[in-house]
C-alpha cells in the first residue's frame, strides 16, 4: 500500500547500534575521509603559514606555538625595515649630525681666531696745517700735523674750551690770523699740550688783530663755547 514504509526511509538505528567511541551527534556518514567532522569542532588555524598537524590539534599546543611565531615575525621589523638595518640607519644619522655640529663649531672658532689675528684697521686721514683752512664743524674731530714739528699731532674739537677757572693752566695768549697759525705756535713751543682759538668775528676778539690764540700747559675740565676752536695734542694715530 501507498503508506507502506520504504526501504530507503528506515528509522535511524538506536544508540546501541552506533560504533563505539562515536558520539550520537557526529555526522560520520556525510564527512569525507580526509577531513572528518568532529564534535566539538577544532579551533581555526590562527597562522596559515604554519598549518597545524593532527598531533597539535589533539594536544592543543599549536595555539601557543602559532602565536609565538607570529609575534616573532612582527618583532623582526620596525616600520617595515629589518631591526638591524633600522638601527644602522639611526646610528648613521646620529653620527652625521654630530660630525656636522663639530665641523660648524670648529669653523666658527677658526674664523674667530683669524679675525683676532688679522684685525682690519682703518688709517685716519692726517691733514696739514699749511694746506688746510681749518673751520668748524667741517673739520671737527680731524687730526692735524704742523710743519713746525712733524712729530706733533693735534685733534680739533669744535665748540669747546678749557678755561683757567676749571683747572687749566695757560702758557701765553696772542693774536693770530687763523687756527692753523695757533696750532703751529703750540707745535714749535715746549710743554704745550693744546690751544684754544677764538674767532676774530666774535665779541671778545679784535678783527684787526685776528683771533685770540691761547697756548695751554695743562687742561682741566671743559665747557661748551660755540665761539672757540680747541686743539689737543695726541700721539701719532698711525703708530703701531
Amino acid at each position: 500500500m501507498w503508506w507502506s514504509k520504504s526501504s530507503a526511509t528506515q528509522a535511524p538505528a538506536p544508540d546501541a547500534a552506533l560504533p563505539p567511541d562515536t558520539h550520537p551527534y557526529e555526522q560520520t556518514s556525510s564527512s569525507s575521509a580526509d577531513t572528518p567532522w568532529r564534535w566539538p569542532a577544532p579551533p581555526p588555524n590562527l597562522n596559515p603559514q604554519h598549518p597545524t598537524t593532527p598531533d597539535d590539534e589533539e594536544s592543543g599546543a599549536y595555539n601557543l606555538s602559532s602565536a609565538n611565531k607570529a609575534a616573532g615575525t612582527k618583532r623582526e621589523t620596525i616600520c617595515g625595515i629589518k631591526r638591524k638595518v633600522f638601527f644602522l640607519i639611526i646610528s648613521g644619522g646620529v653620527l652625521v649630525a654630530v660630525a656636522a655640529v663639530a665641523i660648524g663649531v670648529g669653523a666658527g672658532i677658526a674664523f674667530s681666531k683669524k679675525r683676532k689675528a688679522d684685525p682690519q684697521t682703518t688709517t685716519p686721514d692726517i691733514l696739514s696745517t699749511s694746506t688746510t683752512d681749518i673751520s668748524c664743524p667741517e673739520n671737527n674731530n680731524s687730526i692735524f700735523q704742523s710743519p713746525a714739528n712733524p712729530d706733533a699731532y693735534f685733534r680739533l674739537v669744535c665748540g669747546l674750551d678749557y678755561p683757567t677757572s676749571l683747572g687749566s693752566v695757560d702758557i701765553s695768549s696772542s693774536s693770530v690770523s687763523s687756527m692753523s697759525d695757533c696750532i703751529d705756535l703750540c707745535a714749535s713751543g715746549d710743554g704745550c699740550l693744546g690751544v684754544s682759538w677764538e674767532e676774530p668775528d666774535s665779541d671778545n676778539a679784535d678783527d684787526d688783530e685776528g683771533g685770540k690764540c691761547v697756548l695751554k700747559r695743562k687742561v682741566g675740565n671743559s665747557e661748551e663755547d660755540d665761539d672757540r676752536f680747541l686743539a689737543l695734542r695726541v700721539e701719532n694715530p698711525n703708530k703701531k
